[in-house]
């Protein structure tokens, strides 16, 4: 193929009447360049296929009156699209959605830990949080025959795990304490950003709180 001259992109030479036949192709991709639209191929089936001589400085290509032109709707807004693209904006990062479980003494483990619904057990709530969340433990006294465990829970700063007891919530050991030496009655173990507060524990045999690789 011979290449075209400027001034043969400028004043193209319509093409014959007859098959399907690709031309044009400098004379887009000279007109698109700025607009980083590399490769376009103007596809004329019969007739002519000339444009107007201002087209060079339109943002919009215009097609002839007569003689099909293919894919030349399309590539104007695919060049300002082209153009566009490093004013983008990313859609926004939403913030990770948090719960807040309730456990009281007249709960069952198998509610959804709502306030309407609250669960029974502490250990049942802390199964169930991810970091972020929040566990309110109600007014009373829950008793214990083993250790609630915290283990492997890795919350961060931004989105710490928080168990918080309203004013008189109270852990209680049965018996003559939760069974084994140097136990807790809370046991936090590898995890990070846990935070109790506000809770009262009672008739402890080693620990109230036992912290581990936290």
């Amino acid at each position: 193929m011979t290449p075209r001259t400027t001034s043969q992109l400028e004043n193209p030479t319509p093409s014959p009447a007859g098959p399907c036949v690709t031309t044009e192709t400098g004379r887009f991709a000279a007109k698109w360049l700025a607009g980083t639209l590399l490769v376009l191929s103007v596809v004329a089936c019969g007739g002519s296929d000339t444009l107007p001589q201002d087209e060079l400085g339109d943002s919009t290509p215009q097609a002839a009156s007569s003689g099909p032109l293919m894919q030349i709707a399309s590539a104007g807004s695919t060049a300002q699209s082209t153009r566009s693209i490093g004013r983008v904006a990313l859609p926004a990062v939403s913030a990770p959605k948090t719960t807040t479980y309730f456990v009281a003494r007249s709960g069952l483990n198998q509610n959804a830990g709502t306030k309407a619904a609250p669960l029974a057990t502490l250990q049942r709530a802390v199964d169930l949080a991810k970091p972020g969340d929040t566990i309110i433990l109600s007014a009373g006294v829950y008793t214990l025959d083993k250790a609630v465990r915290v283990v492997g829970k890795v919350a961060t700063s931004d989105l710490p795990l928080t168990i918080q007891g309203e004013k008189g919530a109270v852990l209680r050991a049965a018996g003559e304490g939760i069974p084994g030496i140097w136990r807790g009655m809370i046991e936090i173990e590898n995890s990070k950003h846990v935070t109790v507060k506000n809770i009262a524990v009672e008739n402890s045999s080693f620990f109230g709180f036992r912290v581990l690789d936290s």
